[in-house]
């Protein structure tokens, strides 16, 4: 205020003589605001956090529990107390707790394509999820069809990548969708698809030629080295396979009566992820084209 008198200062600064003595004699407002410590709204996982929240979290040593999938759980055990809208603060709450007690989690990206144009399917070792029926080691595959636009996808439990198993998901899948796509995308690496001896997985095999033929479906393929280009399934993939061990960590077990129960348990996350994409899929639908009079016998 060097020049000015303080009453000019204090009007130029609109503010009254008290207050412009007081900012240049002592501390500025910024200085001595005490930082805030206290709620400014009711926590809204009072009484849930440490009975329920917590218990879940020390059972997850490896940090992969997500913050969607314990809002899911606590809309169902409290109905009507929980939604979507208190995701983010369950998430800041489970990361502040994971900075102290555990790891923390990765990140994915969408990919955009024409409705009714593409699907692509893919095979996949589920060995990783620590399966077991009747206590024992469940070794297996995964076989996915996913619809590249939607991402409505189809998935059931496979013994080994054969061509009677890509022919049963392939089937199957295009059957639960009630319609065919324009195109099939896959890789070029399997004697189920491709021919290898002479073609060296250049040339379709016949089987599966004349199985695409049933269903008026053209392939496309992957080029060899370039399993990005099967993006998609890749990611579908990875995605399916989360949500299975989330699951898991919730179920509390890993361990089924049979091996019919846990292929049950896949198709219920399945339909559980495609409740997600149901606009999408009605949109995609128009584009399908029409399934034939019959499976290929």
């Amino acid at each position: 205020m060097e020049g000015k008198t303080q009453e000019t200062a204090a009007a130029m600064a609109g503010m009254s003589v008290r207050s412009a003595h007081k900012w240049q004699s002592g501390p500025l407002p910024s200085e001595s605001k005490q930082e805030r410590w206290w709620r400014t709204r009711p926590d809204p996982f009072d009484g849930v956090w440490e009975e329920e929240i917590e218990p879940l979290l020390r059972g997850d040593p490896t940090g992969r529990l997500k913050g969607t999938t314990i809002i899911e759980w606590l809309e169902e055990q409290h109905p009507g107390r929980f939604s979507a809208s208190q995701l983010r603060t369950l998430q800041r709450r489970l990361q502040d707790w994971r900075a102290l007690n555990g790891p923390d989690q990765e990140v994915y990206f969408p990919q955009e394509h024409p409705p009714g144009r593409e699907a692509q399917f893919d095979f996949t070792h589920g060995s990783a999820l620590g399966v077991t029926v009747a206590g024992q080691p469940y070794p297996h595959l995964l076989f996915q069809l996913i619809l590249s636009h939607s991402g409505w996808r189809y998935a059931e439990v496979a013994a080994g990548e054969t061509f009677l198993a890509l022919k049963q998901g392939l089937q199957n899948a295009l059957w639960t969708l009630g319609g065919v796509p324009e195109v099939v995308r896959s890789d070029n690496t399997s004697a189920a698809t491709h021919e290898m001896k002479r073609s060296r997985g250049r040339a379709l095999n016949d089987n599966y030629a004349a199985l695409l033929d049933h269903y008026g479906l053209r392939s496309t393929r992957i080029n060899r080295g370039k399993s990005h280009e099967n993006g998609v399934a890749e990611h579908a993939h990875y995605r399916l396979k989360d949500a299975v061990d989330q699951a898991l960590i919730m179920r509390g077990s890993r361990d089924f009566h049979t091996a019919d129960d846990y292929a049950n348990f896949v198709q219920q996350m399945v339909e559980k992820r495609n409740r997600l994409v149901k606009g999408k899929l009605e949109q995609e639908m128009a584009c399908l084209g029409p399934l034939p009079p019959a499976p290929m016998p």
